[in-house]
């Protein structure tokens, strides 16, 4: 794979904007959402992949992203930690957060940014 981002430091990043909105609830769901955005940057990087080698068009990539993302949604919600606006919120964050990055590194916008 020939990615510009550092999933380590993607995941850092995704970890620390998270734990920063969800603040006294995170130790509730560090676990869980630390796995769910290490599963974000899987599909990233198997979408990038498979972008590179003709098999993913931009709309089946934001298609699969737009999955992944709402699976995160509802494995969250799961833990009864957090209401839906609290997890969206957090999410939204975190993909704020990665964007710019991953957006530049894959060469679309494969994640919307708030402005």
């Amino acid at each position: 794979m020939s990615n510009t981002f550092d999933p380590p430091e993607l995941l850092s990043l995704m970890l620390s904007t998270a734990q920063e909105i969800a603040q006294g609830k995170w130790n509730q769901i560090q676990e869980t959402a630390e796995t769910e955005f290490r599963m974000i940057l899987d599909r990233i990087e198997r979408i990038e992949d498979l972008r590179a080698t003709g098999n993913l068009t931009a709309d089946e990539a934001k298609f699969v992203m737009s999955l992944q993302v709402s699976t995160v949604q509802i494995v969250l919600i799961r833990l009864n930690v957090l209401q839906n606006l609290e997890i969206q919120r957090i999410i939204n964050a975190v993909l704020n957060a990665i964007g710019g990055i991953v957006n530049r590194a894959i060469g679309f916008e494969l994640i919307e940014i708030d402005d």
